[in-house]
């Protein structure tokens, strides 16, 4: 799960709001909290979540591009698994007007229940949700999309919903293991506890500009966790870089890249992205390409359009001209054909590439 202090240049991530859990109290096993909701927009309402029957509740926002990505694959698996009721349900509006026209909007792309969360009068930002604040929060869930599996008014699974098709599967098939699930996500979710108090003393750090402080936290935390070596690898890599530590970045870089899986493909693209500057040392720009032809490789380009303009930016950085064009041109191409986009966000993203690509034909210009 990506939060808002993971790495942002993974195209599937989670949009975040104020919302941050101290301790879990609600979780995997635990009876699942009512849906106190203003208003079923579209689909059968649900009131109370009935013995023997499975559902999907995901949580979502029209302002969410994350969630706009999800939305086609909910749909899909809602056509796949018919006796499965999903709901999605609108939390953290600014304004709730919004949630009618962008359900219609959407259409058959959006082919499953929907409905809105019941916000007091006067709460201008929608943190305070009722059914958000039962749910997302006791849950330590702090960004969206997010989604529950319920079975039998228990909650079964509680991730992001393009990470269901697997645990969604089992629940219906009656082979998941909630016992274990449980302890797999208390784990995970100690990590994050852990992570989020970590992160405001960086983020601190960062604003004082402080890098060695930066890189001073993160070595504490993962001294004391190794296991959270990853979640700060591209904050210290641009922490060594700008203090002139550029060996010990790279060092920090190899490693990453060596070690990464496809779902760390946004943490390769974060490192390429800030080593693939024009003014980085010569091996900073090689660790950086190395990472993001990491990243495509990883992924084999499916999803990636902002890894393959990473990659063609480091391309550049390196003296590639003829292999950053093919990349950026590729990036243009996935921006063109990626599903579930919506198109203003397509849009901007061809103008951003193209322009991208026309500085690198003209660098001068």
């Amino acid at each position: 799960m990506l939060t808002r202090f993971a790495a942002a240049a993974a195209m599937v991530a989670l949009a975040t709001a104020p919302v941050f859990a101290q301790q879990l109290t609600l979780n995997i096993g635990d009876p699942a909290p009512k849906l106190a909701v203003k208003e079923f927009v579209k689909g059968t309402p649900v009131t109370e979540f009935a013995p023997g029957k499975t559902y999907v509740v995901e949580f979502w926002a029209t302002w969410c591009g994350p969630c706009k990505v999800s939305i086609p694959h909910l749909t899909k698996l809602q056509k796949q698994y018919k006796d499965v009721q999903f709901v999605g349900v609108s939390i953290w509006e600014s304004d709730q007007s919004l949630v009618k026209p962008f359900v219609a909007q959407q259409g058959d792309n959006m082919d499953y229940t929907v409905c809105m969360d019941s916000v007091p009068e006067g709460d201008k930002r929608g943190s305070n949700g009722l059914t958000a604040k039962a749910w997302m929060a006791p849950a330590g869930r702090n960004g969206i999309p997010s989604a529950f599996i319920v079975k039998d008014g228990k909650i079964a699974w509680i991730g992001h919903p393009m990470q269901m098709d697997e645990p969604l599967g089992k629940v219906v098939a009656g082979t998941w293991d909630v016992k274990a699930a449980r302890t797999a996500y208390t784990e995970q979710m100690a990590t994050e506890l852990k992570l989020r108090a970590v992160s405001k003393g960086i983020q601190e750090a960062q604003l004082a500009k402080d890098d060695a402080k930066v890189i001073e936290l993160i070595d504490a935390a993962t001294k004391e966790d190794p296991a959270l070596e990853s979640n700060f690898a591209s904050l210290k890599f641009a922490a060594l870089v700008r203090t002139g530590k550029n060996a010990e970045a790279v060092a920090l870089a190899q490693k990453v890249t060596a070690t990464a899986t496809a779902r760390q493909a946004g943490l390769l693209n974060a490192i390429a992205s800030q080593g693939a500057s024009p003014n980085a040392a010569p091996e900073v720009k090689k660790a950086a390409l190395a990472a993001a032809e990491k990243s495509v490789a990883l992924t084999n380009g499916t999803m990636q359009m902002n890894g393959l303009a990473i990659l063609a930016r480091a391309q550049f950085a390196n003296g590639d001209a003829k292999g950053a064009e093919a990349s950026m041109l590729r990036a243009i191409e996935a921006a063109k054909t990626i599903p579930g986009i919506d198109e203003k966000f397509r849009t901007q993203y061809i103008q951003m590439y193209e322009k991208q690509l026309q500085g690198m034909k003209n660098p001068g210009a």
